[in-house]
């Protein structure tokens, strides 16, 4: 029988205690270990969180950008051959301020109830404001049955949202018609007429052009009835974009109007409009100056759009757009006024204005004639696409 050694016994605990120290600091090494790999693993997690979240921040911001800057070679949608490129062109250069212009336009009480006050009229100091309406006046109206509200954007950006009641309209295939070779040229009256009866409209109804920005297209929509006579007819300052950024209501409800009878009673106002061979007969005359509503490339004859590029002798140039202010509203009349006035467009004058296909000239006609009281601008409708393709007309 085997005797037992006690102190073989005593080692032989130890070392069992000793092996369980050492099992116990490698389960704790490799707990740690796994802590480690988790707050790695968390890191990497928030990280790739954080990247996608930027990376699709900065995707939507590019892809507003892009809309942006597209938003008015939209409108080429309604009429071939006219200068809605150049208004794209100038209309995107400015867009990149929309966002923080627009938000600052206004301001609203903890009500939510929107504050006007900035877009207010009266403190601007127009000649004339009967054509010229704000947000607040159309938020007072859209119950109004006497107010025909009219959007010229392009489908697209009617059919995301428009103000209550608004009817689209296509703003050049109503507005512009090819004539004679002469694209772009206001279309007769009976044409303009069944348009608008179309629309259920009757010469009663107070009419208000709203666009994309810059009330181009609407300025175009109102020179066009103001030379046929209808009696009330506005355009709205700053537009859709100033309507959206109010946080005024928006719907993608489309009304279905029913039509009406709709004739113009009275002779085209000739005083508001005029041909290429009046134009010409004045270009010597101290009296009169053409003011060319093109950029400075277009004037300058660097971008052609016709067969010959550059601009009429002695005329002017000063491009539409500096009539706006950031957030697509019209500057204040003594703004307006030291504008023009530095590049000698002055109110004893008879002034012509002119741009591709005569759309951002009637917004300056608008401009002189309504903001800043002139009393004798005409538009010269054929505008460069016709002057600029006949070989009987001098440019400098």
């Amino acid at each position: 029988m085997a005797t037992k050694t006690p102190g073989w016994g005593l080692l032989g605990r130890g070392a069992a205690l000793l092996a369980l120290l050492v099992i116990a600091s490698s389960a704790l090494l490799v707990a740690c270990g796994d802590d480690d790999d988790d707050d790695a693993a968390s890191t990497t997690t928030t990280t790739t969180q954080q990247t996608t979240t930027t990376a699709t921040t900065t995707d939507d911001d590019d892809a507003d950008d892009t809309a942006a800057a597209t938003d008015e070679d939209d409108d080429a949608d309604t009429a071939a051959a006219t200068d809605e490129d150049d208004d794209a062109d100038t209309a995107a250069a400015t867009d990149d301020a929309d966002d923080d212009s627009d938000t600052a336009a206004t301001t609203a009480d903890e009500t939510g109830t929107v504050d006007d006050s900035l877009a207010a009229l009266d403190d601007r100091g127009y000649a004339n404001t009967s054509r010229l309406v704000t947000t607040q006046w159309i938020e007072d109206n859209l119950d109004n049955d006497s107010v025909l509200l009219i959007d010229l954007r392009n489908e697209e950006q009617y059919g995301a949202g428009h103000i209550p009641g608004a009817i689209r309209v296509q703003a050049g295939a109503t507005f512009q018609k090819e004539i004679d070779g002469v694209p772009g040229l206001i279309p007769p009256a009976e044409e303009v007429a069944a348009s608008l009866a179309a629309l259920g409209a009757t010469p009663d109804h107070t009419i208000v052009f709203y666009d994309a920005r810059g009330s181009i297209w609407a300025s175009r929509a109102v020179w066009v009835l103001a030379v046929y006579g209808h009696a009330d007819v506005r355009l709205l300052d700053g537009d859709f974009p100033l309507w959206e950024s109010q946080g005024r209501t928006v719907s993608t409800d489309v009304p279905s109007p029913s039509a009406a009878e709709y004739a113009f009673s009275a002779a085209p106002n000739e005083d508001i409009i005029a041909g290429w061979e009046e134009v010409l007969a004045q270009i010597d005359d101290p009296s009169s100056l053409v003011c060319d509503a093109r950029s400075a490339e277009e004037y300058a004859g660097r971008d052609v759009r016709a067969d010959r590029g550059g601009h009429i002798p002695n005329a002017v140039n000063v491009d539409w757009a500096r009539a706006l202010a950031e957030d697509g509203t019209f500057l204040p009349a003594d703004e307006l006024r030291a504008l023009y006035n530095n590049e000698g467009v002055e109110s004893d004058k008879t002034i012509y204005t002119l741009c591709q296909t005569a759309v951002r000239a009637t917004h300056t006609w608008f401009v002189l004639t309504d903001l800043l009281g002139f009393e004798s601008v005409k538009v010269y409708d054929g505008s460069w696409i016709e002057w600029g393709n006949r070989t009987d007309t001098p440019i400098s």
